[in-house]
């Protein structure tokens, strides 16, 4: 039979997932609103090793007439490929994805 964790000790693991999220809201922003108040809008989120060194970042989204969209950017460690995904969304500098099948 499992033992159950202590309240206390769930409560705690709460608090700080609570905490990471707060922070993770405040550091990226719109990358947040686009995972969490906008999952009509979003369709993707990868962060891949690079073949020159670093990270690429790859967010796909919708555009205002639902155009299927892509973006990319880089960075030398994968928290600064979310951080270049940040500051993509906040330029808004997507290109129709042209993988998509119609």
């Amino acid at each position: 039979m499992a033992t159950r964790k202590p309240d206390a000790e769930r409560s705690a693991r709460i608090e700080a997932m609570l905490e990471q999220d707060l922070n993770f809201r405040i550091a990226m922003p719109k990358l947040y609103r686009l995972l969490q108040q906008d999952p009509g809008g979003f369709r993707g989120l990868t962060i891949i090793p690079s073949n020159s060194g670093g990270y690429l970042g790859i967010v796909k989204t919708y555009g205002l007439d639902g155009e299927e969209l892509v973006g990319f950017c880089n960075g030398q460690l994968p928290i600064d490929a979310f951080l270049a995904i940040e500051d993509l969304l906040a330029r808004g500098t997507f290109r129709k994805d042209k993988r998509v099948s119609k």
